[in-house]
């Protein structure tokens, strides 16, 4: 055997006795999966069925879409700091589930995220960085009835409290520009509310049936109240619409019974009225 082939045998057996080493090693000591859920690097994949309540694990950063929807017994969820985004459905129909809570680091929710969760009472966003409420975020979530959100909030969207019976009051941030359709839709003990200053558009159906709803005051950046915007908000006696709201369409204030309309005279709200024979006043 010449030098040189002596020199790659004993590579060779180096090489062998390293791989061997690093096998017996991961034997003995095995990498063991955080309990109670699938972590693929920095995403929580999937939260096993049976857990009861769960603290995402630190360097986690994304919870994935549908990775703990239809979790029946799912009654607490930790979210800590580092965790930036959740996907679309994450907790979609944990009917057990009862308060969420998520931290400054969050900037991104997807679509119905907290929907039909209908043991739901109380979600603190207050600190998080949310801007969008995606559609049907806390849709159908029917015992809710405490909400915080953050200062940064600039979209409400569609069906984003649709059917959460059990709302009765809600702040929005001074910053909020649109509010989608069905938004607010069947809030039925919603009473106490006021739109935002700097609000812009109002969806078709926003606030159909809220039949606690007694008082609106439409700002000034609003140019249009489509159909069934407030339709069949049985309780509601008045509301106050600007002459920069230039559009209002029949159906607006449906099944409105006792409202009053307050307006300004010459106004496209003082025609709506007359037209349909609304009771109304103007500003003073």
């Amino acid at each position: 055997m010449t030098k040189k082939q002596r020199a790659k045998l004993v590579a060779f057996v180096l090489v062998a006795a390293a791989v061997l080493a690093a096998a017996v090693w991961q034997r003995l000591h095995p990498v063991a999966e955080p309990v109670g859920a699938q972590i693929e690097g920095n995403a929580l994949v999937r939260l096993h069925d049976d857990v009861e309540s769960y603290t995402v694990p630190e360097g986690v950063s994304v919870i994935g879409t549908f990775s703990c929807d239809k979790h029946f017994a799912l009654r607490e969820i930790t979210i800590p700091e580092g965790v930036r985004e959740i996907g679309g459905s994450a907790f979609a129909c944990c009917t057990a589930l009862e308060y969420i809570e998520l931290p400054s680091t969050m900037k991104e929710l997807g679509i119905s995220v907290f929907a039909d969760c209908t043991s739901l009472q109380a979600a603190d966003l207050q600190t998080s960085g949310i801007r969008n409420l995606e559609d049907g975020t806390f849709g159908g979530c029917t015992q809710l009835s405490e909400v915080h959100l953050p200062s940064e909030l600039r979209i409400i969207g569609d069906r984003a409290f649709n059917e959460c019976r059990s709302l009765k009051s809600l702040e929005l941030p001074d910053g909020v520009r649109t509010i989608g359709k069905e938004a607010f839709a069947e809030c039925a003990a919603l009473s106490a509310f006021e739109l935002p200053a700097e609000l812009i558009s109002i969806g078709v159906q926003a606030f159909a049936g809220c039949s606690s709803l007694e008082e609106i005051v439409i700002p000034a950046g609003v140019t249009e109240l489509p159909r069934w915007a407030f339709a069949d908000c049985t309780a509601l006696r008045r509301a106050v619409i600007p002459a920069t709201v230039t559009a209002i369409e029949d159906l607006a204030f449906q099944h409105c019974e006792n409202l009053r309309i307050v307006c300004e005279p010459g106004s496209v709200a003082e025609q709506f009225a007359t037209e349909h024979e609304i009771p109304f006043e103007f500003l003073r």
